[in-house]
């Protein structure tokens, strides 16, 4: 193994690895358009079913961007203002006129249902999924200071992720017991949350730029481990969810970076 291995790399090829991200994601969506059409699945279609984990790398790619960019310049005001003018006017030009022909010439509704739908509110109360993962985005770059300045406030980073992941079960806990349907609708987006925070800390590793040591190589191995065996013996869906998509996701995110 070369010495001069170092999470860096991850930020040299940022770009590309995001462009892998979404042509997996594009891969894994052929591949389930296939399985609801009752095509033939051959070997490679079956590999094509793992590109839905390139939505796990995509996130944790994102925090560790969006650290770096914050890390440079502090400032709330102006993380919010780019992360708006650079996402949002893009999906109300996509969204507002897909809504539109969507909901009151396609399915005769009024316009009321095109303001919740666009909002992402039907995304929470009735499982619509459509641009899921455009909401989620919003909502992490909403939280991103909060997750930044708790994470960062302790001496050791680990420390604060500890802090927020513990928060996040219990409120995935609630969540569930309180509202079962809520969960079942939003748990895509919502069970993908941790990918985003290990990003956060990693990208402390690329902007001081870390060697990626022995260490990183055995923790993901053994996390990989783990999770195969938390899903053979897990019988509760809360706990099988909890690992597939939030654990797998983390663990195969960083297989990928």
């Amino acid at each position: 193994m070369r010495k001069n291995i170092s999470w860096n790399l991850v930020s040299k090829y940022r770009t590309e690895l995001m462009g892998c991200s979404i042509l997996g994601i594009i891969l894994f969506h052929w591949y389930e358009n296939c399985m609801i059409h009752g095509k033939s699945i051959n070997f490679i279609l079956h590999l094509f079913s793992l590109g839905n984990r390139f939505v796990e790398v995509f996130l944790i790619l994102s925090g560790m961007g969006l650290y770096y960019s914050f890390k440079k310049q502090e400032n709330i005001k102006t993380f919010y203002l780019r992360r708006i003018t650079k996402l949002l006017p893009t999906y109300l030009i996509l969204g507002i006129p897909y809504w539109i022909y969507f909901d009151c010439f396609l399915n005769k509704m009024n316009i009321g249902q095109v303001f919740i739908d666009i909002s992402f509110i039907s995304f929470i109360t009735e499982g619509n999924r459509r641009f899921w993962f455009i909401g989620l985005i919003l909502g992490l770059y909403l939280f991103f200071p909060i997750f930044y300045k708790i994470i960062y406030k302790n001496v050791n980073e680990w420390i604060g992720v500890g802090e927020i992941l513990i928060l996040y079960f219990l409120t995935t806990i609630l969540i569930w017991k309180s509202s079962p349907t809520v969960y079942a609708n939003i748990e895509v987006a919502w069970g993908r949350i941790p990918c985003f925070i290990v990003g956060i800390v990693l990208g402390k590793s690329i902007f001081e730029k870390k060697r990626i040591g022995l260490k990183t190589f055995l923790g993901i191995g053994i996390g990989l481990l783990g999770v195969f065996w938390g899903l053979k013996i897990s019988e509760h869906v809360l706990i099988t969810n909890i690992i597939n998509r939030s654990l797998f996701g983390i663990v195969l995110g960083l297989i990928f970076c």
